[in-house]
């Protein structure tokens, strides 16, 4: 995997937890995404409907 930086890095050295935090970051990217290109809307709806997908209740 390489870093925007341009430094590599092993994801095989990495801890489950670190990928996990990756993982979540990618996927919210993809929820945002989707939403914008829905239409336009208030931020506040679109940070509504993100949070509504991308959180998970414990």
């Amino acid at each position: 995997m390489e870093r925007l930086y341009g430094k590599e890095c092993d994801p095989g050295q990495l801890s489950p937890l670190a990928l996990a935090f990756a993982g979540d970051a990618v996927f919210e990217l993809f929820v945002r995404e989707r939403l914008v290109c829905m239409g336009n809307r208030p931020v506040n709806k679109l940070h509504r409907l993100s949070v509504e997908q991308v959180c998970a209740s414990a």
